[in-house]
């Protein structure tokens, strides 16, 4: 399928879906002298996951990457950077409930998005480690009744990314409430030692994912896995409650997806990913999945479509991300 008619089809069926959510009922009097023409509108559920490849601040404070440090980044540079992803957020149609951002600096670089080029997104929560160079966070319309930062609290364990947990209050929901959870893996590079090995601290992480999925209410996980995951593995782990089992994303994305959102080694590969359990699809119908293939996320470099990474020695600073955001649309 070329790029065009897969762009077209993507584009068709969201249209599709936003026009069969409109519900136009006609109701007759029994004597027939009225009509009453009676229209209702489906809420909809849009949530991001967006990896912003390394969003640091323009204060160096020592806990930056050393690519960072020592007079290589400052606030110029900082603010470049912020304006084209906060461009290139403002520019997604439809425009999302739900930020899950992975790899910014701190509460501040959230704020900032918020500030300049995300106001309708009101309410913030955002992971705290301490010792950790980039957080998690998420931006939302919706209001926040509880987060958590998740944690392994075990010394041997070291580097081990926590989980952003958030409840939201969705008005309309069945539920009232969605359970956001929201991850930033570790990356396949080794770490040097023969037990904490890059395999082992992701199963860390999964068993700390796991661990806090609530089975009451409808559970959606977003985040950057830096694996491609065995989904069927997945669906057979949980907590033993078959309502708590993640589903099979695949059935849920349009046809112009997956290819995957990073580009390594002349290929797509699937690092990113959209998750939820049962529960969820018992409150929302209509699920679909899509990543982001549109400028300003993409660019066509030598006739490939690539993402529109940012290079720091290459001080391109309109540059997007080398992650495509992947977004995730429900009815309910």
């Amino acid at each position: 399928m070329s790029q065009r008619k897969a762009k077209y089809d993507s584009d068709t069926y969201f249209f599709l879906l936003k026009t069969l959510k409109r519900l136009t009922i006609f109701c007759f009097s029994l004597l027939g002298s009225t009509c009453l023409v009676q229209t209702f509108y489906a809420a909809e559920l849009t949530a991001l996951t967006f990896n912003v490849q390394n969003l640091f601040d323009g204060v160096e404070n020592g806990t930056e990457y050393t690519d960072y440090q020592e007079g290589r980044w400052g606030t110029p540079q900082y603010e470049k950077r912020l304006k084209a992803i906060g461009k290139a957020l403002q520019s997604l149609r439809p425009s999302p409930n739900i930020l899950a951002f992975q790899e910014v600096e701190n509460e501040d670089v959230v704020r900032d998005l918020q500030r300049y080029y995300l106001p309708r997104m009101r309410h913030l929560a955002i992971s705290k480690k301490t010792d950790s160079a980039i957080q998690v966070a998420v931006l939302s319309s919706y209001a926040i009744e509880k987060q958590n930062t998740h944690q392994i609290h075990d010394a041997r364990s070291f580097r081990v990314r926590p989980v952003l947990e958030v409840e939201l209050r969705v008005p309309g929901l069945t539920s009232n409430t969605l359970q956001l959870l929201v991850v930033h893996f570790k990356s396949k590079r080794p770490t040097g030692h023969a037990i904490y090995t890059s395999d082992a601290i992701r199963e860390y992480q999964f068993r700390l994912l796991y661990a806090n999925i609530d089975p009451q209410i409808p559970s959606l996980i977003m985040g950057d896995f830096n694996d491609e995951l065995a989904y069927e593995k997945l669906f057979a782990q949980g907590r033993g409650d078959a309502q708590t089992q993640l589903v099979d994303p695949l059935q849920h994305y349009t046809r112009a997806s997956p290819q995957g959102s990073y580009y390594y080694q002349s290929q797509w590969i699937r690092l990113d990913h959209v998750l939820f359990d049962r529960v969820f699809l018992q409150h929302f119908s209509d699920v679909v999945i899509q990543e982001i293939r549109k400028e300003p996320f993409v660019v066509i470099q030598e006739g490939t479509e690539k993402p529109n990474s940012f290079y720091r020695y290459r001080n391109n600073f309109d540059a997007v991300s080398d992650h495509l955001p992947l977004m995730v649309q429900g009815v309910y």
